[in-house]
């Protein structure tokens, strides 16, 4: 899987005076990466464990995918100290 692909990309302001709502994307966000990753590493294990198929996989991912959507427009979702809009990230 490709983390850059076109599709796993969302829009999100530099600044938070750009957008009322989202998660603001400024500096890099290397412990936001790593928790994604980890995401990722437990359903590769359990899949594995289970014998899932291709299916399964692409059901999972797409299930973080829309998790971590969810959280990045709804500003919940903390990339790195820039993220910050106050008591709505957490």
């Amino acid at each position: 899987m490709n983390i850059h692909k076109l599709s796993n990309i969302i829009y999100l302001p530099k600044y938070k005076e750009n957008h009322p709502v989202r998660t603001v994307h400024r500096g890099s966000h290397a412990q936001y990466n790593s928790a994604v990753e980890k995401k990722l590493d437990i359903i590769h294990e359990y899949g594995k464990k289970n014998g899932w198929t291709k299916a399964d996989y692409q059901k999972a991912i797409h299930g973080v995918m829309v998790d971590e959507r969810k959280g990045l427009r709804a500003g919940k979702t903390m990339l790195n100290k820039n993220s910050v809009r106050g008591a709505t990230c957490g």
